[in-house]
């Protein structure tokens, strides 16, 4: 059994390293695709040209969609909405006669959900009735842990990628871009404060107090409506996350241990053995279980916040009295 010590607002283990706390889980991305009936094209059309004089929007070419709005501002999160594929694929499922792609988390629920309303008839309701996820991004953020701190496996993953800066590893990817689900982990901090450097003094973000670890769930081609993505088997059951707080830190530091972590972030624990004697394999192989903290990571705990998640996206109200209800 795992103890824990309470001081303050804080959680410590016995070697005085802060427990992860992770956070409520939200949608960090969100891609859905609606048909209309042919006869409401033309009025579609029309209100994308109209929405783009009343100055709600700006063009953007992409080559999929004749038509690409871009509702957001400058310091909001990209709002695109597009109509009327040009692609000669045969493939409904991506090439629907709407595409709308947006991040809930950053954006500004009930003006988009104005905009939605005067552009597609039957407004946010009907997109959120009978739209098709195409891609959603189930997130998790724990604090107080360094991503260099954790090694992550799923056995049921092939391709990973990794992303470094100054030979620390920032991002972490299991499953390859093609398929239908990846994971994606990565230092949230380090991310903030390079989106900060493109940006101008008035507009960056604040910087949080403590490292965050960020845990998401890109799920991809999903065929299914949003309320029915609660619906779905558990996308992070498979996923294990051990850290290894205070590493650098503690009177035990050698240098040996921590690069043998590092080898098992990039090369995962089995190959990172190999480097080692078999005298010392045994020796790590007692360390990693033995330091290893995995207690704070609770997928079933995760997943329980999926209703909740979704329901701040399909209840959303507009800030135009004239809004459907959903």
């Amino acid at each position: 059994m795992v103890v824990y010590i309470k001081k303050g607002d804080k959680t410590h283990y016995l070697s005085g390293d802060l427990v992860p706390q992770v956070g409520v889980l939200f949608v960090d991305m969100l891609t859905m695709t609606l048909d209309i009936p042919e006869k409401d094209h033309g009025t579609v059309i029309a209100k994308f040209q109209k929405a783009k004089e009343n100055g709600d929007g700006k063009w953007i070419k992409k080559t999929a969609y004749q038509f690409c709005l871009k509702l957001s501002g400058v310091d909001e999160a990209d709002i695109l909405v597009e109509c009327c594929p040009t692609t000669s694929k045969n493939d409904k499922n991506s090439y629907r006669f709407i595409r709308i792609e947006f991040n809930p988390a950053k954006v500004n629920l009930p003006n988009l959900r104005k905009n939605i309303d005067f552009i597609i008839p039957g407004g946010y309701a009907l997109l959120m009735k009978q739209g098709i996820v195409t891609r959603i991004d189930l997130t998790v953020d724990a604090s107080y842990l360094d991503a260099t701190d954790v090694v992550a496996m799923n056995p049921k993953v092939k391709v990973e990628r990794h992303y470094a800066k100054n030979g620390t590893i920032e991002t972490k990817y299991l499953g390859a871009s093609s398929s239908n689900k990846q994971t994606v982990l990565y230092d949230k901090v380090a991310h903030l404060k390079h989106l900060n450097a493109k940006k101008e003094k008035a507009l960056k973000t604040p910087l949080p107090p403590h490292n965050i670890f960020r845990i998401e769930q890109r799920l991809l081609k999903l065929n299914c409506t949003l309320n029915a993505v609660a619906s779905l088997p558990n996308p992070f059951t498979d996923l294990t996350l051990i850290a290894y707080p205070g590493a650098k830190l503690t009177d035990a530091y050698s240098p040996l241990w921590t690069l043998f972590l590092s080898a098992c972030r990039f090369e995962g624990v089995n190959a990172a053995l190999q480097h080692l004697s078999p005298e010392h394999q045994e020796e790590f192989k007692r360390r990693l279980h033995k330091e290893g903290r995995s207690d704070w990571w609770k997928p079933g705990k995760v997943w329980e916040g999926v209703s909740a998640a979704i329901k701040v996206i399909l209840t959303v109200k507009s800030n135009s009295p004239s809004s459907l209800k959903p």
